[in-house]
């Protein structure tokens, strides 16, 4: 035999409504678990990426590899996603030494 009693746990509709308030309040406490870069982060997002920069002084014609490229702060050049595609492929130009590489620069 048990004392326990199933009424005893069951929410009344009024305590059924508050619950179903408090978990919605909850969802939007936490919010979307999508990124997105904010108006008022956006420069600060530009300073802390990488771009994929020369790693030394390379002339017109350098086939890039992993020995000649680097990846440095701030963005404005390619990034690193990019490097896949980058290497084996020879610059147009002149690249010096700490310059980002831009698509551009590609043959």
């Amino acid at each position: 035999y048990s004392n326990f009693r199933d009424h005893q746990l069951s929410a009344d509709p009024g305590e059924l409504k508050k619950l179903v308030e408090k978990v919605r309040e909850i969802s939007k406490i936490y919010g979307s678990s999508s990124k997105k870069i904010r108006e008022s982060e956006y420069e600060t997002s530009l300073a802390a990426r990488r771009s994929i920069v020369a790693r030394f002084d390379l002339e017109a014609g350098s086939v890039l590899s992993m020995t000649n490229i680097d990846w440095l702060r701030p963005s404005g050049g390619l990034s690193p996603r990019y490097t896949r595609q980058v290497l084996g492929r020879r610059l147009k130009v002149n690249v010096e030494k700490g310059k980002k590489i831009k698509k551009m620069m590609l043959e």
